[in-house]
């Protein structure tokens, strides 16, 4: 009877240890996590390298989407890189990344069918924003550090753009380029200014698809020529 109480003792105190072992561990990865703040929050800088387009029509036809939208919302999540998809058992740690997903409502479609509101996605995250969001989002990853793309443009919540996008299947849309792939058309003067090499403005891809569609982005825009 007491070796049946001993072993009966001995199987309980190795479960209390067990699950404060487990409990133990969970906290100490919880406080990992909320180790990191706003004022700690580190950062990694990746340099794209996304082809360049002289002409509009070359543009164009590596769209997959044009449209004009307005910004709503702006969300994180962690995704594959090789996949842009959520994360599988078989993503390997180096290519789960934090993508940043802006929500946009569509004012004018120029190319492909979308829906009136479309998600866009950006591999890496915000610098200076939204970081408490980012750090839930990566948790113990947060340890080392936000990855943010260096030479993404500022895209603000409320503001209206012109996109031109890239489609792989089953994955939200990104834009084809930095420096081409968003364009603000918050004024007239930022429609008509060529990108930064010099080779497109928003006036003419819009008007590539037809006088009529930059008169009628005019209109309602109520945006009046020089």
């Amino acid at each position: 009877m007491r070796i049946k109480t001993l072993i009966i003792l001995f199987l309980m105190t190795a479960a209390l240890l067990s699950g404060c072992s487990t409990d133990s561990e969970s906290l100490s990865k919880d406080l990992s996590a909320n180790s990191i703040s706003e004022n700690n929050v580190t950062y990694n800088y990746s340099v794209s390298d996304y082809p360049v387009y002289k002409k509009t029509e070359e543009l164009i036809s590596a769209s997959d989407i044009v449209l004009t939208g307005r910004v709503t919302d702006v969300s994180f999540k962690m995704l594959d890189y090789k996949t842009a998809l959520p994360p599988t058992e078989e993503s390997e740690e180096g290519d789960i990344t934090l993508c940043t997903i802006y929500t946009v409502e569509v004012i004018s479609i120029y190319k492909d069918n979308v829906s009136e509101s479309i998600n866009i996605r950006v591999a890496g995250g915000i610098k200076d924003k939204y970081l408490d969001q980012q750090i839930q989002v990566l948790g113990e990853r947060a340890s080392k550090g936000i990855t943010v793309a260096e030479d993404m443009p500022e895209i603000k919540i409320g503001e209206t753009y012109l996109f031109s996008l890239m489609v792989f299947e089953g994955t939200d849309p990104c834009l084809l380029n930095f420096e081409q792939g968003i364009i603000s058309v918050s004024d007239f003067n930022s429609t008509v200014v060529k990108d930064e090499f010099g080779y497109i403005s928003a006036k003419d891809i819009i008007s590539y698809f037809g006088n009529e569609k930059w008169t009628a982005f005019e209109s309602e825009n109520f945006l009046e020529a020089e």
